[in-house]
């Protein structure tokens, strides 16, 4: 999967927010928009075609915390 294809995902909401991800977001205390904003201003750096889940693949980005 391409980036232009997960921002696009994104955008339209087509993506799975697992509870793992809602518990990890919570422990790192950032609001969910850091989490949409992290993947849209991401970049991959491995992809994994099929881990029995579909196709996924690791980000790196960083969030910026508002208080």
């Amino acid at each position: 999967m391409k980036m232009e294809q997960i921002k696009q995902k994104v955008f339209n909401g087509e993506y799975v927010y697992t509870y793992h991800a809602e518990i990890e977001r919570r422990a790192d205390d950032l609001a969910f928009y850091q989490i949409e904003s992290s993947i849209l201003n991401g970049e991959i750096l491995e992809e994994y075609p099929d881990l029995g889940i579909g196709e996924s693949c690791l980000l790196c980005s960083q969030a910026t915390k508002i208080h």
